[in-house]
């Protein structure tokens, strides 16, 4: 279940730094997401990948890995992420947006891991 939150996660991350070092993939001839499909479609993609990280993160509850107080962490933590990855719809300027969502992502995850490790792992 780590691996599929890591797999979850890295899409967000990853398209992040797509969009946030857009111009120097085109300069560089580098064919990332951003460069192909463009602003517009890579937030969508972002927000669709955050749609999908939350219950990859919250399935550890109900299958007994982790606690209830760690889903509410959990859950905060993704719709926190979820909700700044929407704001890049209408950020005014898309490469500091898209900075500030990758930083968010390097955040996120060391706080979901310290969220399972101290909250406890579900009762068995």
């Amino acid at each position: 279940m780590l691996f599929a939150i890591l797999f979850c996660w890295q899409f967000t991350h990853f398209l992040a730094i797509s969009l946030y070092l857009r111009e120097d993939y085109a300069r560089a001839g580098i064919q990332a997401y951003s460069v192909v499909h463009g602003e517009h479609r890579t937030k969508i993609m972002i927000a669709m990948s955050m749609v999908l990280l939350i219950p990859t993160t919250l399935i550890l509850v109900p299958m007994g890995l982790a606690s209830t107080n760690y889903g509410f962490a959990a859950s905060l933590l993704g719709f926190l992420l979820l909700g700044f990855s929407l704001l890049g719809f209408v950020a005014p300027k898309t490469g500091r947006w898209a900075r500030s969502m990758f930083l968010a992502t390097v955040a996120y995850l060391p706080l979901l891991f310290m969220a399972l490790i101290i909250l406890g792992a579900g009762e068995h």
